[in-house]
């Protein structure tokens, strides 16, 4: 098991000053770090990728789609759109010395029909999904698709859905991964999800159901999410995803309204002795 910290809880733009919090966090014993990459420059993706083979850091990416990128679009000049910006995340990723880019990559965050997804939209998006597959193997950087909630998309909100467009795809570039926050809202059964998603799943994120530190709330299952990892085999990056009130653009796009925690620092060691220790005993969650 390899274990991360999204850089979402310091930025959502890096530059120079998240170098010495990247320092930090691996001392404090974190194998790799993920990357947003929502706006991040070619000047300082580069900077990012000699950083982190300098140090010895693993590392994983994170994006969003934006609506004139929409991979469900009828329009055509909207999908070719949305892959010319798939490619531009994966070149970027590569400088950044990436191993793959997560997200809700099959459709943009908040946007809505008032309808479930269509058999025409679900083939727009597995079309658009082999087309991106394809970049990605050419660029050297994978794609790994996050079934998401059903307050923030409609097409993919379960391990099941996800695992269904993967096997539609059917590409080696394209896999998908769980988190713990949507699976809380989602799954009837957070073992059975992990085991479907088990032919696809590269990827975890553990996130608490506030978005605040792994772990302090009841709320979750964390005995069945770790278990669950457990019991399909798991091996990959557990990496803990939590939003700070302190970036109000973030914030605003997270519905994070209060502040959720006291230190970033202390979320960020209290989480990865969560994580290490459930990750090696699962029952001890209860």
């Amino acid at each position: 098991m390899k274990f991360g910290m999204n850089l979402l809880l310091y930025t959502t733009n890096p530059d120079d000053s998240i170098f010495p919090i990247c320092e930090k966090l691996q001392a404090m014993g974190y194998d790799g770090l993920e990357w947003p990459i929502l706006g991040i420059s070619k000047e300082m993706a580069t900077k990012v990728g000699e950083f982190n083979r300098k140090i010895g850091l693993g590392a994983t990416a994170v994006s969003v789609l934006s609506e004139d990128e929409n991979p469900l679009s009828d329009d055509p000049a909207v999908r070719e759109k949305g892959l010319a910006g798939i490619r531009e995340r994966l070149e970027l990723a590569k400088l950044m010395n990436v191993e793959y880019i997560c997200g809700p990559l099959m459709q943009p965050l908040g946007w809505f029909t008032g309808q479930p997804v269509t058999k025409a939209q679900w083939a727009n998006m597995v079309s658009f999904l082999k087309e991106a597959g394809e970049i990605a193997a050419g660029v050297g950087v994978g794609l790994v698709l996050e079934p998401i909630n059903r307050f923030e998309i409609f097409s993919v909100n379960t391990s099941a859905d996800c695992a269904r467009l993967c096997a539609d795809v059917d590409h080696p570039s394209v896999k998908m991964m769980l988190d713990s926050f949507h699976m809380n809202i989602e799954e009837k059964d957070v073992r059975q999800a992990f085991r479907t998603a088990k032919p696809h799943l590269a990827h975890v994120h553990v996130s608490e159901n506030d978005r605040g530190v792994p772990g302090s709330s009841r709320s979750i299952r964390w005995d069945d999410f770790f278990g669950g990892a457990k019991e399909v085999g798991y091996d990959g990056w557990m990496t803990i995803e939590a939003f700070s009130s302190a970036m109000p653009d973030l914030a605003a796009a997270a519905r994070i309204w209060r502040p959720l925690f006291d230190d970033a620092d202390k979320l960020c060691s209290d989480g990865l002795l969560f994580m290490k220790k459930l990750a090696a005993d699962p029952a001890s969650a209860t």
